[in-house]
């Protein structure tokens, strides 16, 4: 596995031991279904985040069961959260130009020149967050808000 998904679970497995030791859950077979909802309800995490966590959650039963350590995974029953996602709505004129202008002023000429290829490509709906953080990088490089 790649270093960021060790790390990944373990942050899960650190949260997991502390939700055991608040609730006094000793032992790995102590846990049951029940238990298992308990500790999803715990999290903070929502959307994809949450969904993400909940694989790692099912990962890590199924491993425990198929070891043999405990005799049914109460992880199997729980379903994935709902997802949702605010709807995204086409680029206004405005704020297309603004993006254009942030292009022209990006400290990276290259990735400038990408960024602009796309925008003038129609590829916008599609790169969405990237251009936010193109506005945010530009807006840090001019120290201010005024520059988009």
């Amino acid at each position: 596995m790649r270093e960021p998904t060790l790390c990944k679970y373990r942050l899960f497995f650190r949260q997991f031991q502390d939700f055991a030791a608040m609730y006094g859950l000793p032992c790995i077979t102590d846990l049951d279904i029940d238990w298992a909802r308990r500790f999803r309800v715990s999290w903070k995490n929502k959307n994809i985040s949450a969904l993400k966590k909940l694989e790692a959650f099912h990962a890590f039963f199924r491993f425990v069961h198929e070891s043999g350590w405990i005799s049914t995974n109460p992880a199997s029953h729980l379903k994935p959260p709902r997802i949702t996602e605010p709807p995204t709505a086409p680029f206004t004129r405005e704020e297309v130009a603004s993006i254009l202008n942030a292009c022209d002023i990006y400290p990276d000429k290259a990735n400038a020149l990408r960024w602009r290829a796309l925008v003038e490509s129609g590829g916008l709906e599609f790169a969405r967050v990237g251009f936010q953080r193109l506005i945010e990088d530009c807006r840090a490089v001019c120290f201010g808000n005024s520059c988009t």
